[in-house]
């Protein structure tokens, strides 16, 4: 395992280039550079680029980055969710990174049209540094960029639907990427991820569900304590922690090791709620799962 000094850290990164990620008129493969963003608590995002129903000045200022880059391999599909979709990925020792330790990587692509959800689960995984490595996984980072017009997204043309014309997949300029919030700026052809370390996705069984619900009630109740309402608290949203390159902390609240981890934050808010009845509605939702 690394020493923590020389370990990749959450602001380490100001920019990461994904390899072959766009394919141009002419066919041929193109990279894109996508900037350090910083993430909103909420989707609605006025023209004027203000956030609805949020101060400004409540908001963190962002921490500065050490403004280091890389480069990004896509390797094999992790999985899909509303919001994204998550790959292995691989992240070269250039533009800095040399002196870095940098463990095996996710990143999770927005959808089209949802790159602000990506955006507001950043907001919720930098809420939550203190849970980061040992109840969510550690998070790298939240960056975007905009795709020039005559360029396709390789992940999201594999992922079109086909249209109801028997036959005809929707085409890349066909789709609209406008959001579906008239307030919400538009930005037709955003592209946002998150760059998290690796987890692997379980094959749920009826014993292994039981074994999360009773593993997630600790978790969760750390979770609560930082104040945060996931709503989406689902046994497909607790993956399994990868403890071969970093080690699992200890959770801040109750001391425990797990070895998993809960992701998916992207319709997360924070909570006024007391702590003991934000820990009673989690319990709740966790007494559906079978």
């Amino acid at each position: 395992m690394p020493p923590q000094d020389s370990a990749l850290g959450m602001y380490d990164l100001g920019s990461v280039t994904i390899a072959d990620f766009l394919v141009n008129e002419s066919g041929m493969n193109q990279s894109l550079t996508l900037q350090r963003g910083k993430p909103l608590p909420n989707k609605h995002i006025r023209k004027d680029g203000t956030p609805v129903g949020v101060s400004l000045t409540s908001l963190k200022p962002p921490r500065p980055s050490l403004n280091l880059s890389g480069t990004l391999h896509l390797e094999q599909k992790v999985g899909r969710g509303k919001f994204g979709y998550v790959y292995n990925a691989r992240l070269d020792k250039d533009g800095g990174l040399s002196s870095k330790d940098i463990p095996p990587l996710v990143v999770k692509i927005c959808i089209p049209k949802k790159f602000y959800k990506t955006e507001r689960e950043a907001y919720y995984y930098e809420e939550m540094e203190t849970l980061q490595g040992s109840v969510i996984p550690r998070y790298y980072g939240h960056f975007m960029a905009v795709v020039d017009p005559g360029n396709s997204v390789k992940v999201w043309t594999r992922e079109m639907r086909w249209r109801r014309e028997p036959g005809r997949k929707i085409e890349y300029n066909e789709v609209s990427y406008k959001s579906d919030d008239e307030d919400h700026v538009d930005y037709p052809r955003v592209v946002t991820i998150l760059l998290l370390e690796r987890y692997t996705v379980p094959k749920l069984t009826p014993e292994l569900t039981e074994t999360l619900r009773k593993e997630a009630k600790w978790m969760y109740e750390e979770i609560a304590a930082v104040g945060i309402e996931q709503h989406d608290v689902r046994p497909d949203n607790v993956v399994q922690a990868n403890e071969t390159y970093l080690p699992t902390l200890p959770s801040p609240k109750n001391k425990k090791m797990f070895q998993w981890r809960i992701i998916d934050f992207g319709i997360a808010q924070k909570s006024e709620r007391p702590y003991a009845t934000l820990k009673e509605v989690y319990a709740e939702f966790l007494e559906k799962w079978s």
